[in-house]
């Protein structure tokens, strides 16, 4: 470049001074000999420096002292005093030491005479050119990221329609690979139909008329199958405005396509399928004017829809009560009020245009627009008449038994809640009796059930012919009747009831030529002025059970203060309480610790059974086992017990290392003979170990099942669990079973151990139940260890362990779960 004239080759500020650069610009004059000559605002700005502070200061300031060292400032001077220019890039530094990426410019000046006088610096920062530059590729970047990934198709076209670029999607949506597309025009795959549309709204595009356009076509893929396309498109201009290309997007829409021909299809569907049904179907627009009927809703209100269509829905569709024969509000009345469905649940009957009365069941639901507003309400009934007439017939089942016709036992208990009622509000004493056939399973067993059946039938009609229309026969179950004798007190209730007991027993029921003879068993209750229908069955039911314990064929009336009767009359209840236990999960076990009296081997307890009383108090073992062994429940309670051990609480107690189990089984378990099946099941699905396992067996349950009991614990022992001879001693022949059972533990009689340190018969009798229980391999448990000095006299014996408060109280096994928990017995 040639230098510059003096007078004509700079651009002057005030003063003879270069004009101030721009914020990024710099421009100043170095003299001859490179120093600064003149400064500007725009200068101090880039470079930092006053012009106080930098006139007069060499141009290499402005370098840094690597730039310096090289000599780079002098050559760059030199080579503009040689041709008259120069430039280069680099980086500067600013007054405070900081650094940036400059291009710097030095251009010779001269005067008239052509001598030289100086130089024109300019420094450009050029951080803000390569943010511009990098946004710039960024952008680009982006856009080709997005063309190139979009999952809409995206094409670049030019104005003759040929397509320049095109996406993955779009080349995906069409069929055809990238090359192939860019050899053709967007009017060869457009279906001829489409083709003049679109060709007019890219018209109106380029002629400015529109900013751009979306518009549905068809498509011909490569394949020739013909798809849906939502083609959105804008043109792109320059910056003088001309036209340069289209910018297209094109979404697949051939299943929106074919969901609006479904739709469509569904829509003539749904109104051939309203006019097929036979339910009334009426549709209103948000006034509640009629805008649709179906043909059964036409013959039911008589009439037309054209003659019907925006009439008031009340002028075609008048209801009323059934009963009353009130008018009933409208149900779409109601719906459009709520803007919610409505059922009406009064039976109402429809008043055609005739004046006919059809029973109708009806109901109707809001017609909503996609925000939700009202649009109008649609209301379904239909002819009801026939429903009604089953409705009856079922209401009639529901409340009485098949069999006999009698009321059933749902029948059976609002009628008693009612007599209770009247009880209590003063209406008088009621009686209700309990009836249990006798002997009635010989019937059905010999006979077959349809005997069984028929004599049922024929016990019902006898007692129905021997009480009052006022009273009521029901049939609660299975050979099971009550009878319910309004305003009779039951100080007079034998009276009533000698002649049912003479005619049940005087009857002959014949079956294939043989005769049959059954009794009754009843059992009364007092409904008085404090009763409750829970208290008067249980009395009921515990005096029908007292007659059958008592000879079968005959009365037994309830009564709590009858000294003879009371004690088995609570027995009775005992045992209903035992039964209403077991069904109410009202059983808890607690544990009590077998300690070794000699070195410790682990942890051992005996699970005991206790139950909890409705008021939420446990019930002494000595109430409750009795009665469970006298009324045949013991075996039920063994496998409550067994089942809590072996699935409930089996992952916690298997959790436990070490832990032995002693569980009682009694006399009934050991006679039942699927009692050994159950066990077994139990035992191989439960994650507790059998050898974890002791079963203890009374010595009384051994000498009445010798041979069934040797068997089953034979078996039982086979499979690693251990069996314990509970209470030796208490029996006249107890070493005698020794011969006939292998036993692993023999628990010493708590008689003996009471008073260990002060007898000597009981001393001897200990000692020898111990040799005798080591010579055939068993150890031995002594119950009923109370105090100190006994456990003194047990390991002086050498007695293995010891049981009794002196060793542990029974805890609750939840407590001992929690107890053991926190020692860590429990493994995580």
């Amino acid at each position: 470049m040639a230098s510059m004239d003096v007078a004509t080759g700079v651009q002057q500020g005030g003063a003879g001074q270069p004009r101030d650069g721009a914020g990024d610009l710099a421009v100043f004059m170095l003299d001859p000999g490179g120093r600064v000559a003149s400064w500007n605002a725009g200068a101090a700005r880039l470079k930092g420096y006053g012009a106080a502070e930098i006139i007069g200061k060499p141009f290499a300031i402005f370098f840094g002292q690597e730039e310096v060292r090289q000599g780079k400032p002098e050559a760059l001077l030199a080579r503009a005093l040689r041709d008259g220019h120069a430039e280069a890039e680099g980086r500067c530094l600013r007054r405070d030491g900081r650094s940036f990426r400059a291009h710097v410019t030095l251009s010779l000046i001269r005067d008239a005479e052509g001598r030289h006088v100086g130089f024109v610096e300019a420094t450009r920062d050029l951080a803000p050119l390569r943010e511009r530059e990098e946004a710039l590729r960024a952008s680009e970047e982006q856009f080709r990221k997005t063309m190139l990934h979009s999952p809409i198709g995206m094409a670049l076209v030019g104005l003759d329609g040929t397509f320049l670029r095109v996406n993955r999607a779009c080349c995906a949506l069409l069929g055809y690979g990238e090359a192939e597309l860019l050899r053709l025009s967007f009017q060869e795959i457009t279906h001829s139909s489409d083709l003049a549309g679109d060709l007019r709204q890219l018209e109106a595009l380029l002629q400015g008329r529109t900013d751009s356009y979306q518009v549905e076509k068809r498509y011909r893929r490569r394949d020739g199958e013909l798809i849906w396309g939502l083609l959105s498109v804008s043109l792109l201009r320059d910056a003088a405005g001309q036209p340069m290309h289209f910018i297209s997007q094109i979404q697949d829409i051939s299943r929106l396509k074919r969901s609006e021909t479904a739709l469509h299809e569904e829509r003539d569907r749904l109104h051939v399928t309203l006019c097929a049904i036979t339910d009334g179907v009426i549709s209103t627009d948000a006034e509640g004017r009629i805008c649709f009927m179906n043909p059964a809703a036409e013959a039911a209100t008589g009439w037309m829809l054209e003659e019907a269509r925006h009439r008031p829905i009340e002028a075609v569709f008048e209801i009323a009560d059934t009963e009353a024969g009130e008018a009933l509000l409208n149900p779409v009345r109601v719906t459009l009020a709520t803007r919610r469905p409505f059922d009406l649940k009064r039976q109402a009957v429809l008043i055609d245009r005739q004046g006919e009365r059809i029973e109708v069941r009806d109901s109707s639901a809001p017609i909503r627009a996609k925000d939700g507003g009202i649009l109008g309400a649609v209301l379904v009934f239909q002819d009801v008449r026939a429903v009604r007439s089953i409705e009856k017939e079922l209401e009639f089942s529901t409340l009485h038994d098949a069999l006999t016709g009698l009321p059933n036992r749902r029948k059976f208990e609002a009628a008693l809640a009612s007599a209770v009622d009247s009880a209590h509000m003063g209406g008088g004493e009621h009686t209700l009796c309990f009836l249990d056939l006798d002997r009635f399973k010989i019937v059905n067993d010999s006979a077959g059930h349809a005997a069984g059946d028929a004599l049922l039938r024929a016990v019902a009609q006898t007692l129905s012919r021997m009480v009052r229309p006022t009273d009521m026969v029901a049939r609660l179950g299975d050979d099971e009747f009550a009878i319910l004798l309004f305003g009779c007190p039951v100080t007079k209730v034998r009276r009533v009831l000698a002649p049912v007991i003479e005619a049940i027993a005087a009857m002959t029921f014949t079956w294939e030529e043989r005769d049959y003879h059954i009794t009754t068993s009843i059992g009364v209750a007092s409904i008085g002025a404090v009763a409750t229908s829970a208290s008067v069955m249980k009395h009921a039911d515990v005096a029908c059970y007292a007659a059958k314990l008592a000879g079968r064929n005959r009365i037994s009336v309830y009564d709590m203060e009858d000294e003879a009767g009371g004690a088995h009359h609570r027995e009775i209840i005992m045992a209903t309480e035992i039964r209403t236990a077991l069904r109410e999960e009202r059983f808890r076990l607690h544990a009590q610790r077998i300690a070794a009296i000699g070195v410790e081997r682990g942890r051992h307890y005996e699970l005991l059974l206790r139950m909890v009383g409705k008021d939420g108090a446990l019930v002494s073992p000595g109430l409750f086992i009795p009665v469970a062994e006298r009324y045949d429940l013991m075996a039920e309670l063994d496998r409550w017990v067994l089942r809590e051990v072996l699935q409930r609480r089996a992952p916690q107690l298997a959790a436990v290392p070490g832990l032995s189990l002693a569980v009682n089984i009694s006399a009934h378990s050991l006679n039942d003979p699927q009692f050994l099946p159950f066990f077994l099941q139990l035992l191989q699905d439960s994650p507790l170990r059998p050898q974890a396992l002791t079963l203890e067996i009374t010595e009384t349950a051994l000498v009445s099942n010798l041979t069934s009991a040797g068997a089953m614990l034979d078996s039982i022992r086979q499979l690693g669990c251990r069996v314990a001879l509970d209470d030796f001693g208490a029996g006249l022949s107890s070493f005698g079973y020794l011969r006939a059972f292998k036993v692993d533990v023999i628990k010493i009689d708590g008689s003996f151990i009471r008073n260990l340190p002060e007898s000597v018969i009981d001393l001897t009798i200990v000692r020898s139940i111990h040799r005798i229980a080591h010579e055939i391999g068993a150890e031995t448990v002594a119950e009923f260890v109370e105090n100190g000095l006994i456990l003194e006299r047990l390991r002086e014996i050498g007695v293995d362990y010891a049981q009794g408060h002196a060793i542990a109280v029974p805890v609750d096994l939840d407590e001992l779960i929690a107890e053991l928990r926190a020692l860590g017995g429990i493994l995580a």
